[in-house]
């Protein structure tokens, strides 16, 4: 084993950086043709939990292993969504084009509505990724169960959104092109602990009901 020494360590990072970033990258890349979306980022979280898990350099065959496997049901979910994106992405570039008090309002309440969503796909995809459902409303309705069973680390999975979101667009936009790979990252620092207690508290409550 190689010392832990400061050299190391800066190497560690290096290597960690560059395969965030190249997941990031390759997970717009696929985003593309727009259809894909839905299996891109599900195979972002498949990838990064693998690559966190198993401290594997080559992300990109696990991610493309997994947007294969994935594509049909992530794009299921996603056409369903795709109902309300344009409607909160249309509104949020009109009250930005505003000066007054009601656009402004206007342009939070978009921004919000838009996160919220962003938010329910993100847990959508850490289900799909964990292979918790596999069927399209399942996977709807265990995200929400997910989200809410574990309110705090939901909210500080929307914070963290949120503000490397705010980040990109408002600071450093050219971060944008990093910026799924980063988020998923930081997701991963609350995720092993959310499904964590997501499962003690649904075998809780199937050993409580099964002893009634």
């Amino acid at each position: 084993m190689e010392p832990d020494t400061f050299e190391n360590k800066l190497n560690r990072l290096a290597g960690r950086l560059s395969n965030v970033v190249l997941l990031g990258f390759f997970c717009l890349l696929c985003c593309i043709p727009v259809v894909t979306i839905g299996a891109s980022f599900s195979a972002l979280y498949t990838a990064m939990a693998d690559y966190l898990d198993n401290d594997n350099d080559k992300v990109l065959r696990p991610f493309f292993k997994a947007f294969r496997q994935q594509f049909a049901l992530s794009t299921k979910v996603f056409a369903l969504h795709l109902i309300f994106i344009p409607i909160f992405v249309w509104d949020l570039l009109y009250y930005r084009t505003g000066t007054s008090t009601l656009d402004y309002i206007g342009q939070a309440a978009s921004f919000s509505l838009l996160m919220l969503l962003v938010f329910e796909l993100t847990v959508v995809w850490i289900v799909i990724s964990h292979g918790m459902e596999e069927k399209t409303f399942k996977v709807i309705s265990t995200a929400l169960d997910l989200a809410f069973s574990c309110f705090p680390e939901s909210l500080s999975l929307l914070g963290l959104t949120a503000a490397a979101f705010v980040v990109s667009v408002v600071i450093l936009r050219p971060f944008i092109l990093v910026l799924p790979g980063v988020i998923c990252y930081l997701h991963y620092q609350i995720i092993p602990r959310m499904l964590e207690k997501y499962r003690f508290k649904k075998n809780h409550a199937d050993y409580v009901k099964g002893n009634k």
